[in-house]
């Protein structure tokens, strides 16, 4: 599992040769938001603008930077990946999480992903600073039915059940990202 807050930034380097390529501005996402496709990168030798690559040119994330093989041809061409939708876009980070009857469950603070397939796994989501401290970050597992727009992240309203039953283990996954 990777945080998306730890994608943003990271280098981005060639493994065959270990030329730094860039690093990443931004995730790009499919338009169902179930999971990215690749990343938008700047910076480096090789690219003077933003340009996309596919997530299947990934061989590694690592901690200190992600291995990407360029094949053959030492350039990224933009891809039609570009019809996707960055985070930068959608903003999911800082989006209020409502219920469906309108009971705020928080704020998103970060995405975590499957680094195999980039699937979103769920949301990391806080309640303020003070319940940080207190309580700790939570976590919203990823449902398809949950909808999406400019200011809100719109969940079952079964799903507040389902964090306060589930808070521990919850707690565990998140120490075992931050690993």
């Amino acid at each position: 599992m990777i945080r998306y807050r730890d994608l943003i930034g990271a280098k981005v380097v060639e493994k065959k040769n270990g030329e730094r390529i860039g690093e990443i501005s931004d995730v790009i996402f499919k338009e169902d938001f179930q999971s990215f496709v690749g990343f938008l990168i700047k910076g480096g030798k090789i690219l003077k603008q933003k340009k996309t690559i596919e997530l299947e040119r990934v061989t590694s994330f690592g901690k200190d930077a992600i291995m990407i093989d360029l094949g053959k041809s030492l350039s990224i061409k933009n891809s039609n990946i570009e019809e996707g939708i960055t985070e930068e876009e959608i903003k999911f980070i800082d989006k209020e999480i409502l219920t469906q009857d309108g009971e705020c469950l928080g704020y998103v603070k970060d995405l975590l992903f499957s680094k195999d397939d980039g699937k979103l796994i769920g949301y990391i989501i806080t309640e303020g600073l003070i319940e940080d401290i207190t309580k700790g970050r939570s976590f919203i597992p990823n449902f398809s039915n949950v909808k999406t727009n400019k200011e809100h992240l719109i969940v079952d309203n079964e799903v507040k059940g389902l964090i306060s039953k589930n808070k521990e283990k919850y707690k565990k996954l998140l120490e075992l990202v931050e690993r």
